[in-house]
């Protein structure tokens, strides 16, 4: 099974580029599954996995986008690829809450004496 697949011969974006991709595919497709079945695998076998590899890799595909999306900071690129994608996914900007400042008072000093109190450690004092 060594069908080459046709690289595109129209532009990114042209209406017709899926035909053009299942057209280039087809041959190393059927390639595919003759081999499968030659090698003792039903037709329904070599449907069914080829159908599980090609979700699975269009749900790796949606992964990625779906975490390129979450990493931008381009709000309408985020919209763009949110439609890219289809229904499942909203768009949001968040806004982080400031931190509090701590209070330097609010810290033990642990460096003089264990914390513990002064008037304890005087003598005749206990």
């Amino acid at each position: 099974m060594s069908q080459s697949v046709e690289p595109p011969i129209l532009p990114e974006g042209s209406p017709d580029r899926e035909v053009n991709c299942e057209v280039a595919l087809e041959a190393a497709f059927a390639a595919l599954v003759t081999t499968s079945e030659a090698q003792g695998w039903t037709p329904q076998e070599t449907a069914a996995t080829l159908l599980k590899i090609a979700t699975e890799h269009a749900h790796q595909l949606e992964a990625a986008a779906a975490a390129e999306l979450l990493t931008t900071k381009d709000e309408q690129a985020a919209f763009d690829m949110a439609k890219e994608i289809g229904g499942k996914v909203r768009v949001e900007t968040i806004t982080p809450k400031p931190r509090e400042k701590t209070s330097t008072t609010d810290t033990v000093d642990k460096s003089s004496d264990s914390g513990k109190s002064p008037a304890k450690h005087r003598k005749g004092q206990s």
